[in-house]
Parts: C-alpha cells; structure tokens; sequence
C-alpha cells in the first residue's frame, strides 16, 4: 500500500472513530503516526474538508426533512385528542424554530449589507 493509500485510510478511520487511538487501531496505522498525520497542515485541512463535506450532506438531509417534521408538530397541535401537553410542546416547538430562522435570516442579511460595504469602501479606495 502507498503512502497516499495508508493517507486515505487514516483519513477514512479519522472520520468515522471518535478519537485518534481507535482509528489507529481500526486502521492498522500506529497511533503515533496519526497524531503525526494529524499535526501536517495539508493532512488536517484534507480532514476539515472530508468532515465539511459530511456536515453538509446530513445538513442537505435534515432540511430536506423539515418540512415533513414541521407537518408533525401541526398535526400534534391541532389534534384535539392528544394531551394538552403535548399539543403545547408542539405549539412551542414550532414557533421557537420560526423566530429561530428569523433570527438567523436578518444575521445572514447583516452579514451581506456589511459585505457589500466593505467591497464598496475597498472598491473607492482603489
């Protein structure tokens, strides 16, 4: 096996074991050289990258759900039949994760006003 092999394993073993010592033992790669590999800036960003892009595969999949799970908590709500309790928990769930998206909707549009500023002050300064 080549050195970049043994590199994909360990980055495979990295991504899916909690701590370096058992993706060292479920790789077959000393521990002593992960921490190694771990250390080497191009190797960690290689990581960074693998795991970002995991992230945002199971982001992808929890916002494709959340529609449905949103019809969840409507049908708990409304139905009458079920605990006053529950109806409630639902009633609180969702309104939580609507101010919640609202919250995060005026950071991002602040974000992007402050961008587009500082690229004007840049581009006047030029």
């Amino acid at each position: 096996m080549t050195k970049n092999d043994r590199k994909q394993v360990g980055l495979d073993a990295l991504i899916t074991h909690s701590s370096i010592r058992k993706a060292a033992t479920a790789s077959g790669i000393a521990e002593k050289t992960l921490r190694r590999w771990h250390d080497d800036p191009v190797f960690a960003a290689e990581l960074t990258e693998r795991r970002r892009e995991i992230s945002a595969s199971l982001m992808r999949s929890v916002v494709n759900k959340a529609e449905s799970a949103s019809d969840v908590l409507c049908e708990i709500m409304n139905n009458k039949t079920i605990s006053p309790f529950a109806r409630l928990q639902a009633a609180q769930h969702l309104l939580a994760h609507a101010f919640r998206a609202v919250e995060i909707n005026d950071v991002l549009a602040r974000i992007t006003a402050l961008e587009v500023a500082q690229q004007e002050e840049r581009e006047d300064n030029e």
